[in-house]
């Protein structure tokens, strides 16, 4: 039997615990609804706490294929236990990632563990996340561009990302090479993002420095995924057109931009100028555009700070 690709840290983790001394017989729908039930968060502000549906079934991808691959390879004729499961756990409703106000980003900066700030702000500039982070190595940079390809979770290497569309080249503008001139000169690390200590970037640990900083700078509470929605925000309202920011973002459509990035945000419009600076002209303006549009001119397919209260 084949082992699915990037699966075996939950199968030595999550799985094997549990099943290893049970029979593929004795595996019924009944018995792996049961399984999901003892799935708890092991760490943060919800350990002890059910993980949401969409982490259980992503946590039965790779017994739901081993159980695929034994009943094909044995020509087993059984009732597979995974079906309409789903409809039997509960339901979970999405967290809403909040925006980060350009003020409250400074004063987050400022509170923030110095040799953090670059790596924060390349989030923020690139809409990156943290695990696409630790998955960066310094041969992914190649002159005017970042290969975002693979991704680095708890101690395993992913070769390939959540989705096809993560696979994307973001284009290093003036203020993205300024941090990473920063980053790449104090480590003789394989990979781009490192731990204070040296260790390879990891999300965990990142996640509770990002929670003092925003502790100390007495901000509205973000988590590091703020960021990433933050750039897109940020995008539109500083006149990105939509079709550009699928890409940027390494989405699958333009759906994603408008239910999820395009709610609107009370005042970030205020704040345009100072985001347009900070991001920098040559992030605006695409390279080789044959017209040039400054901030503040919207064209037909732009969202500016009007379509983002729709």
């Amino acid at each position: 039997m084949t082992t699915p690709v990037g699966c075996g840290f939950l199968i030595h983790t999550k799985i094997l615990p549990h099943f290893k001394n049970v029979s593929f017989y004795q595996i019924t729908s009944t018995t792996v609804f049961k399984f999901t039930e003892t799935l708890l968060c092991t760490r943060g502000e919800n350990k002890g706490k059910p993980l949401s549906t969409a982490r259980k079934v992503n946590i039965l991808i790779p017994l739901r294929a081993i159980w695929n691959d034994a009943c094909d390879h044995y020509r087993w004729v059984l009732k597979s236990p995974f079906d309409n499961l789903r409809k039997r756990l509960p339901k979970t409703e999405k967290k809403e990632h909040k925006v980060i106000r350009f003020d409250e980003w400074l004063r987050f900066l400022e509170h923030l563990e110095e040799y953090y700030r670059p790596i924060a702000e390349v989030m923020i500039l690139t809409g990156m996340i943290p695990s696409e982070m630790g998955g960066l190595r310094k041969e992914d940079i190649e002159g005017d561009y970042i290969n975002v390809k693979s991704s680095y979770v708890l101690g395993e290497d992913k070769k390939s990302l959540k989705t096809a569309f993560r696979k994307r080249q973001v284009f290093i503008t003036r203020a993205i090479r300024e941090r990473l001139d920063t980053i790449l000169n104090r480590s003789s690390s394989p990979h781009v993002f490192t731990m204070e200590d040296g260790k390879r970037f990891n999300s965990s640990r990142f996640c509770k420095v990002w929670k003092k900083g925003v502790d100390a700078g007495g901000i509205t509470p973000v988590t590091s995924y703020s960021a990433r929605h933050s750039f897109a925000a940020w995008s539109l309202i500083i006149g990105i057109n939509p079709l550009r920011l699928v890409k940027l973002m390494g989405h699958a459509s333009k759906q994603m931009v408008y239910e999820v990035y395009g709610n609107y945000v009370e005042g970030l419009e205020e704040d345009g100028e100072r985001i347009f600076e900070y991001m920098g002209r040559d992030f605006v303006i695409p390279q080789k555009s044959k017209s040039p549009v400054p901030y503040g001119y919207r064209t037909g397919d732009s969202l500016g700070s009007s379509a983002l209260t729709a």
